[in-house]
């Protein structure tokens, strides 16, 4: 399209000459194209690269990927509703990155000869709504030629490192970096208006002699994106610990609505989640339950003071009765295992272990804390001298007799022991079957009071 003379200046004349032409070929040309990525290192690990499409990671001012040592393959894809399509073949750095139009125009499809639906439809076609009944033509064409408005190629260049392929890809048994250049087609006006002038340079000056050109073809465009990962143990672990402490957060509420949050109910859960610990009170419980344990022990036994493996039978027996799944064999297997820890001797006469059996009740480990308790000759920890005094240990009143030195009596402590065992009758001791409700009843309500 020519213009000639002042178009721009109003009230003066210009000459116009159009003429149109399509051109032809345009599958023929080839889509070529160089790239390049960049990763830089990842804090203090040996990783990053900078590989080039048309050069060798080998070669100067370029490096590979630090996990794969191997060059870049450039691959053309089209995404389908059935998944990742490859174009052609795969490209290994140094080789040309190319691709023919025609071929990309075969794999989406399209014809350049065919028509464009996307766009506005001919008002000269009598089917068009506005066309008018004097001028439409039925044998006009509804839509212009895709020649004619062109296309627009969208190309995106995604960079990717063994770890994150994109599913579906075809690449072989190459494991180094990638570049995945994703392909999107459009049918679309491509429009490109242009103005050329001789002299004067601008059209809107008197006596310009202008060329002015409407190109219609195909418009690329081109984006960039990338995703790299290398696996980091250190950083994994402290992801790990960091996470952590989130977890804890809901158990710390709870506990906090439970201990204080549900009024006289809150007192029963404290009273069980927060347990206040008194040495001396700890001994008394301690000392109580082993005198407990030695007493029933002995309120097992017969009037010559042992018990046999049926005896103990007859007791489990008679505890286990109501629980569903402890039938009479079962009954006997835990009497023998239990027989066994306590330490009974084998023989038609079978006696229990009393140090056992107090131990198995009370808990060896407690006694075992409680006699290095009172070990006068075993080194003290400087905290222990500071925190837990020996005034703690001492009563407020003396029941046995002491030496000279300040010290208990042993001699006296023995004669005790021994007096308190030759009055202890065995045979005619009260036992829980022989005690009626009443007085039941008394005992325990002395102890809850």
């Amino acid at each position: 399209r020519a213009l000639r003379g002042a178009a721009g200046v109003r009230g003066a004349c210009a000459c116009v000459e159009e003429a149109y032409y399509l051109i032809v070929g345009q599958e023929a040309l080839s889509l070529g194209l160089e790239h390049y990525y960049e990763l830089l290192k990842l804090g203090d690990k040996s990783v990053g690269s900078r590989q080039h499409s048309g050069a060798s990671c080998t070669s100067k001012w370029w490096w590979c990927e630090d996990e794969s040592d191997q060059e870049m393959l450039s691959v053309f894809a089209l995404e389908t509703p059935e998944g990742l399509r490859r174009v052609g073949e795969p490209f290994l750095s140094p080789e040309p990155i190319n691709l023919a139009l025609g071929d990309l125009l075969h794999y989406t499809g399209l014809d350049l000869n065919g028509y464009n639906p996307h766009t506005l439809a001919n008002m000269l076609h009598c089917s068009h709504p506005d066309a008018d009944p004097k001028t439409c033509k039925n044998d006009a064409k509804q839509y212009p030629l895709l020649r004619m408005t062109g296309l627009e190629i969208q190309v995106s260049l995604s960079y990717y490192n063994s770890p994150f392929y994109p599913k579906g890809l075809e690449i072989g048994e190459h494991r180094g970096p990638v570049c995945v250049i994703f392909l999107r087609v459009l049918p679309a006006w491509s429009s490109k208006p242009t103005n050329d002038c001789d002299s004067p340079r601008q059209i809107s000056e008197a006596n310009s002699d202008c060329m002015g050109r409407y190109y219609y073809g195909m418009s690329i465009t081109f984006s960039t994106r990338g995703r790299f990962g290398y696996f980091d143990l250190p950083k994994l672990l402290l992801t790990i610990g960091a996470t952590l402490s989130f977890f804890t957060l809901p158990g710390i509420i709870v506990y906090f609505l439970a201990i204080y949050g549900l009024g006289p109910m809150s007192r029963f859960y404290k009273s069980t989640v927060v347990e206040r610990l008194r040495a001396d009170e700890e001994l008394c419980r301690l000392v109580c339950n082993t005198v407990a344990a030695a007493h029933s022990c002995r309120g097992i036994a017969d009037k010559e003071g042992q018990v046999t493996h049926e005896r103990v039978l007859a007791d489990v027996n008679e505890a286990f009765s109501g629980i569903e799944g402890m039938d009479l064999t079962a009954q006997a297997q835990l009497t023998e295992l239990v027989c066994d820890r306590l330490g009974a001797e084998e023989g038609i006469g079978r006696s229990i272990d009393l140090p056992h059996f107090v131990q198995s009740a009370t808990g060896a480990r407690v006694a075992q804390n409680v006699r290095d308790l009172f070990d006068h000759a075993r080194m003290r920890w400087p905290l222990e001298r500071i925190f837990a005094p020996r005034t703690q240990l001492r009563s407020r009143t003396t029941s046995f007799a002491r030496a000279k030195t300040g010290g208990f009596d042993e001699e006296a402590l023995k004669a005790t022991v021994e007096q308190q065992q030759q009055q202890r009758n065995r045979p005619g001791m009260m036992r829980f079957n022989d005690i009626d409700d009443d007085a039941f009843y008394t005992v325990i309500q002395k102890a809850v009071l």
